[in-house]
């Protein structure tokens, strides 16, 4: 990944979840998911040359590669509980009906919980 920006970058967490080691730069909230040398490498952002280099070094020490591999599949249960789809939606359910509260507005029906 090469972004120059991100939030939380729904590449990495993908790639975490399939035991896929990755190497991406420190911008956003990488950190919250990556523990450097674990379960990922982070680089400094837009060092195309030390992407390539780190991506390199992945691929020819086996012992790394699988090492990051456990670290991500590791990663995956952490990630599974923060992250789930249930998880995720819950929150934006908890969060929308909270600004429709605090504008004072009803909360529709069809967003009410069953």
């Amino acid at each position: 990944m090469t972004s120059r920006s991100e939030g939380l970058p729904m590449a990495m967490i993908e790639a975490i979840s399939c035991g896929i080691p990755v190497a991406l730069p420190d911008v956003g909230d990488v950190r919250s998911v990556i523990c450097p040398g674990e379960n990922g490498i982070i680089i400094v952002p837009e060092d195309t040359a030390g992407l390539a280099h780190t991506l390199l070094r992945i691929l020819d020490d086996e012992q790394l590669c699988a090492e990051l591999r456990d670290g991500a599949i590791a990663t995956r249960e952490t990630l599974k509980r923060h992250y789930s789809l249930d998880r995720v939606s819950n929150m934006w359910y908890v969060l929308l009906v909270r600004i429709l509260q605090s504008s004072y507005h009803r909360v529709p029906s069809g967003m009410r919980r069953t």
